[in-house]
């Protein structure tokens, strides 16, 4: 009997251990942590000078992802404590809390649950020691980011001078979401002005050249008859502060000098007779003929000169250069380099061509592009340049050139659709300054059917009563490489001729000081962004069905007024 007894609990056991079901540890933890209860209730009033002030989360959070994710408003001093345990973070103030005076307190998306998951948007608890709750609100998003956690929007309030986010910590701070979306709320009514930050240090100051910084299109004033803003987006990018230096010279041929610079320069302000001096070992100048921006290398600035001369060294001094965020020139002393007395024997050299040969699916409304190693002689180049199709029909058009070394043709009514087109740079066609000649090149590139494409139109408004240009551009959503930009001289109508199929995004931005790119502004002494708007909408593109009536606005100024004395973007109590 006991053997039988022994013999049943082992066949008992087996059995269980056989059974089929879920293998230990279950599926990954993937699910981010929420705030399920607060102490006080949000929107609390009448809360007590002693309050405690408790966040339960959802699940047990790392407390060290907690450190520096705490933003309370209005700011209590330096010493609150932050105690995270287990599913419970609590905040101690140093002081009790203000008479009559709204708090906010804000959780951002740093702090994480011991599965490394972030909190998928900041949480915000709003309570009062007095017997109302500020209702102030502002609201927008951060773009050109593909993940905007971790990036702040700062509010201070303008009472008196104007704050310097590098030297003021912000009253308010509010995060972003993943998508890039922030909203202040439960602010007291004043003057605002706004700024996205990615503080890098979390030392909630802006550190020019490390953090990357957004700004507004103007401030915003909230008062009873406007408590609320919306729309106040933003552009972030980071602010170069460094100065652009010259760090090398160096001579091609003895007309031909190469000044190599640490970052890319701009050349509006640079005068080839005044701005530049060359001096050889007895203190000599040398003239210098013209000047080129590299079109490849931003870096490189090219000087034709007077003819150099082995037997000496020289000094290259220059002035009037700044790099692309207007930093000037560090003032340096001269640049030494050695002279040569070699002429230039060597023909140009054509080193890029858009589209390139053998192209077969050129756009329609694409330009012709040729850069060359040098100067070359343009008389010589117009004479002689041709674009014919097989039918040996001459394109019509006109030629831009940009610099010396660079030609830009464009056809005068566009390339036609699905053909082969031959450009020919032939019988002494490209010849530099010197009469050195390239030899002939001969190549060809093909259009895209014209059935395989389509349009995008509509109109583009402006409620205020700026100057500049409108540039538009879209966007495919699939491969963000393709993309077409349009310019026009006024708000009104714009068309997209000849584009691929896709889904597009649309944006555009007021070019006001008309320097051909936008303009992210100065945070202090402040400079507003320039206005842009993104359309709400993905556009469809279907080859041969025109897509017409994408209309869009561009923002006024918060302050601005529309025609009824109220700001288009903002609210009123009702």
């Amino acid at each position: 009997m006991k053997w039988a007894f022994f013999l049943i609990i082992l066949v008992l056991f087996l059995w269980a251990c056989a059974k089929e079901g879920f293998p230990p540890g279950g599926p990954e933890d993937i699910i981010p942590p929420e705030i399920i209860d607060t102490e006080p209730q949000n929107r609390a009033v009448r809360v007590k000078p002693d309050q405690k002030i408790v966040f339960i989360f959802s699940e047990p959070v790392e407390p060290r992802s907690a450190e520096g994710a705490v933003f309370i408003t209005p700011l209590p001093g330096d010493d609150v404590r932050i105690r995270v345990r287990g599913r419970r973070l609590s905040v101690d103030f140093p002081q009790p809390l203000r008479p009559n005076t709204t708090y906010v307190i804000t959780l951002g998306t740093e702090i994480k649950d011991y599965r490394n998951n972030s909190m998928s948007e900041s949480y915000t608890l709003a309570f009062s020691t007095g017997l109302s709750i500020d209702q102030g609100k502002i609201s927008g998003r951060v773009y050109g980011l593909e993940d905007a956690r971790g990036v702040s929007v700062w509010a201070y309030t303008l009472e008196e001078a104007s704050p310097d986010p590098a030297q003021v910590m912000p009253e308010y701070i509010v995060q972003c979401s993943h998508e890039g979306w922030y909203t202040f709320s439960h602010l007291a009514l004043a003057t605002y002005r706004l700024f996205c930050v990615r503080d890098r240090a979390a030392d909630r100051l802006y550190q020019p050249g490390e953090d990357e910084i957004g700004l507004t299109f103007g401030d915003m004033r909230l008062d009873s008859s406007a408590f609320e803003f919306q729309d106040i987006d933003f552009r972030i990018s980071r602010r170069d502060t460094t100065k652009p230096s010259l760090v090398r010279a160096v001579a091609e041929n003895r007309n031909h000098l190469l000044l190599h610079f640490s970052e890319e320069i701009e050349t509006i302000h640079f005068r080839s007779s005044d701005s530049v001096w060359i001096l050889n070992d007895r203190e000599e100048r040398l003239a210098v003929d013209f000047h080129y921006r590299e079109p490849r290398n931003r870096q490189i600035l090219h000087l034709m000169t007077e003819s150099l001369d082995e037997q000496y060294r020289y000094t290259v001094t220059v002035a009037g250069i700044v790099d692309r965020s207007g930093n000037a020139l560090e003032q340096e002393t001269p640049l030494a380099f050695a002279g040569t007395s070699v002429s230039d024997t060597v023909p140009p050299i054509l080193t890029t061509v858009f589209p390139e040969p053998g192209d077969r699916h050129v756009m329609l409304n694409d330009t012709l592009r040729l850069i060359f190693n040098e100067p070359v002689d343009s008389l010589a180049f117009q004479r002689r340049f041709q674009v014919a199709d097989t039918l040996n029909q001459v394109v019509d058009g006109h030629m831009i050139w940009p610099c010396p070394a660079e030609v830009v043709f464009i056809p005068r009514s566009g390339w036609a659709g699905k053909t082969v087109y031959r450009v020919e740079l032939v019988d002494s066609c490209v010849q530099d300054r010197w009469a050195n000649v390239m030899e002939d090149t001969v190549f060809t590139f093909t259009t895209l059917n014209r059935d395989t494409l389509s349009e995008l139109s509509g109109r583009v408004d402006d409620p205020e009563s700026a100057q500049g240009p409108v540039m538009l551009r879209i966007t495919q959503v699939e491969n963000t490489n393709v993309s077409f930009i349009r310019w026009i001289e006024t708000p009104g109508i714009y068309t997209f001729e000849g584009i691929l199929p896709g889904r597009y995004l649309l944006d555009a931005f007021r070019d006001e000081d008309e320097d051909g790119r936008y303009s992210y502004g100065s945070p202090y002494p402040f400079q507003a962004a320039e206005r842009f708007v993104v359309y709400a909408d993905t556009v469809n593109i279907r080859s041969r069905w025109p897509n017409h009536g994408n209309d869009i606005a561009l923002p006024p100024r918060p302050f601005s007024k529309n025609d009824r004395g109220e700001s288009a973007n903002l609210r009123k109590y009702e």
